[in-house]
């Protein structure tokens, strides 16, 4: 936010030859399929397959094939060196990263891609990944938009993603024009949530959503790690700052700033802070005040309010 580009500089030959180590890497498939599930009767070798595979989304509850996490965020470090080769004036290595961000969605899209457009890896962090990180053909982006709004509310309103993409649930949603979803998963109390953990007695960020409740105590899972203290679900801090209600830069290291509150258009399908069913599906107020303060003297702000027209469907409460 600062402008200040000293540790990029620092870093930048520490992060080409990172990049030239991933860029070694491939991976033979054996009797390899297509991504609807036929056999292709041949050997396949991609040549654009990421870092590791070790823990790939952390502890999620509906869990990924580590590869496609892999790939995913392979298209995501190029994206970054695209940007950083910018902001630094290595046109020719931008270039370049910008080409291999290609070259690596092309894959991506042979490996993970139906014919019909639909991702053949069908979790939240599936399609939230592919949505963030633009690998899908554009003309099918709707589709896994609405694919993955079905999963959330299949789910019972409920987010099933582990550390890789926790933290970009509530954005996505935001940026598909699901405002309402996303705060639907705030203010979930259901196992996992933010408030769940609260209502088992959290008053830090855990490892786990479930690390301990008020039925089971400590060490329900088969191998007893359990931290107390560990801010990956913390993510959602950033969502709240940077989505509801909050002033950012507009351009990093400029003198101006944008303001995007973002009211909830409508109450959530199950009871939340209160554990009551709200009494009306309707808002509860036709207008609210809004005052907003610039974040540096004599800065320009520019304010922006946005509306929804898709409230909650109003399911069943939860209990």
């Amino acid at each position: 936010m600062t402008g200040d580009k000293t540790i990029l500089k620092e870093n930048y030959e520490s992060m080409t030859r990172w990049m030239q180590w991933l860029a070694t890497q491939q991976e033979t498939v054996e009797a390899a399929t297509v991504p609807d599930g036929s056999p292709s009767g041949d050997n396949v070798t991609y040549h654009h397959i990421g870092a590791g595979t070790a823990t790939g989304d952390w502890l999620a509850y509906d869990p990924l094939d580590r590869r496609y996490v892999s790939v995913a965020y392979y298209a995501y470090v190029a994206q970054l060196m695209d940007s950083i080769s910018m902001a630094l004036g290595r046109t020719t290595e931008a270039q370049h990263y910008r080409q291999l961000y290609k070259d690596i969605r092309q894959e991506f899209q042979q490996r993970y891609v139906k014919a019909d457009g639909q991702l053949s890896k069908t979790t939240q962090t599936a399609y939230l990944l592919a949505l963030r990180l633009g690998l899908l053909p554009e003309e099918h982006r709707a589709a896994a938009r609405d694919s993955l709004r079905a999963k959330i509310e299949q789910n019972g309103y409920r987010l099933s993603t582990g550390f890789v993409d926790t933290a970009l649930l509530c954005p996505v949603l935001s940026d598909e024009d699901m405002d309402n979803l996303a705060y639907a998963l705030l203010l979930q109390r259901q196992n996992p949530s933010w408030l769940y953990s609260v209502d088992q007695g959290a008053t830090t960020v855990w490892e786990r959503w479930d690390s301990y409740t008020l039925e089971g105590g400590f060490h329900k899972h088969h191998w007893n790690m359990n931290s107390f203290n560990h801010y990956a679900y913390g993510v959602i801090a950033e969502w709240m700052y940077a989505y509801v209600g909050a002033s950012v830069p507009a351009v990093p290291a400029s003198a101006t700033s944008s303001s995007r509150p973002m009211p909830i258009a409508a109450p959530p399908p199950f009871p939340t802070v209160s554990r009551r069913a709200p009494a009306s599906p309707g808002h509860a107020q036709k207008s609210a005040p809004l005052t907003a303060t610039s974040p540096q003297p004599g800065a320009c702000a520019k304010t922006v309010i946005t509306t929804t027209s898709s409230p909650f469907p109003m399911a069943s409460p939860t209990k």
